[in-house]
C-alpha cells in the first residue's frame, strides 16, 4: 500500500508541477500580451503625435504657399497687363511705318521673283541650245558612222565582184 500511496502522492507532485508550469505559461502569455499592449500603446501615442505634427507643418506649409501663391499671381498679373501695354504701345508706333515697309518688300519681293524668272528663262535657254546642239552633233556623228559603214560595204562588194 505504501507504494500506491507513493505513486499517488507522485503522481499528485507531478500533477501539481504540470499545472504550476501551465500557470508560468499562461503568466508569460499574460505578460507578453501586456507588454505588446503597452508597446501598442507607445506606437500608437508616436503615431498621433507625427499626425500632429504633420497636421500642424501642412496648415504651416499651406499657409505659406498660398501667400506665395498670391504674391506670384500679383506679379504675374502686373507683368500681363504691362506686357500688353508694351505690345499696343508698339503696335502705335509700327502701324506708322507698316505701309511703308510693306510696300518696300513687296517691291523688293517682285524684283526678286522676275530675277529668278529671269534667271530660270536664261537657263533653260542654255540648256535647250546646248541639247540642241548637242543631238545635232550625235546625229552629225551617227550620220557619218553609217555612211562609212555603207561606204565600206559597197567597197567590199565591189572588191569581191572584181576579183
Amino acid at each position: 500500500m505504501l507504494s500506491c500511496r507513493c505513486l499517488a502522492v507522485w503522481q499528485g507532485l507531478v500533477a501539481r508541477r504540470q499545472q504550476l508550469m501551465e500557470l508560468e505559461q499562461i503568466g508569460q502569455q499574460i505578460s507578453v500580451l501586456a507588454a505588446g499592449r503597452a508597446a501598442f500603446r507607445a506606437w500608437h501615442e508616436v503615431v498621433m503625435l507625427r499626425k500632429r505634427h504633420q497636421d500642424t507643418m501642412l496648415a504651416i506649409i499651406t499657409s505659406v504657399l498660398r501667400r506665395q501663391l498670391l504674391t506670384a499671381w500679383s506679379s504675374w498679373t502686373t507683368y500681363v497687363s504691362r506686357r500688353q501695354q508694351q505690345k499696343d504701345d508698339l503696335q502705335e508706333l509700327s502701324e506708322v511705318n507698316r505701309q511703308r515697309i510693306w510696300q518696300q518688300s513687296f517691291t523688293a519681293w517682285r524684283s526678286a521673283l522676275q530675277e529668278k524668272f529671269q534667271l530660270a528663262q536664261a537657263v533653260e535657254t542654255l540648256t535647250t541650245n546646248m541639247l540642241r546642239r548637242s543631238i545635232q552633233h550625235w546625229k552629225a556623228w551617227v550620220d557619218q558612222k553609217v555612211d562609212w559603214r555603207n561606204f565600206e560595204a559597197v567597197a567590199m562588194q565591189t572588191l569581191l565582184r572584181t576579183r
